[in-house]
């Protein structure tokens, strides 16, 4: 990385500063991300533990801003300026700074006092 842009390659010894080619996040398309994981209603926790786990699949940095996550049970979109680089998950807690406490990873979170995930249907 220079200046937080990846560097593709330094072809012919040139320096890094000189050949770097910012890579642009693209827009997810269908199967670009998955939904991985889910927990909710843990028995020995609270709600505020619940979360949703997404893998980016594909190969590509993606721009994840306006993603939305929409069920009868919960209404979510990820904030503007969220990146998923290629192969990583991104987590989404109901109360992130409770999943950071008990998991000690970090998570994007939807509310507290908001959507929860109700398996009651």
């Amino acid at each position: 990385m220079v200046n937080g842009m990846a560097v593709k390659g330094t072809p012919g010894g040139a320096a890094a500063s000189d050949l770097c080619d910012p890579i642009m996040p693209e827009a997810p398309v269908a199967g670009d991300i998955v939904i991985t994981e889910i927990l909710f209603d843990d028995p020995n926790a609270t709600d505020s533990i619940e979360y949703i786990e997404i893998f980016n699949t594909s190969d590509k940095l993606l721009d994840l801003s306006a993603v939305s996550l929409t069920s009868s049970m919960i209404s979510y979109t990820i904030p503007a300026s969220t990146q998923l680089d290629k192969s990583s998950y991104l987590i989404l807690s109901y109360d992130n700074i409770r999943f950071a406490d008990v998991y000690n990873e970090d998570a994007l979170g939807w509310g507290v006092g908001s959507n929860t995930l109700d398996d009651s249907s």
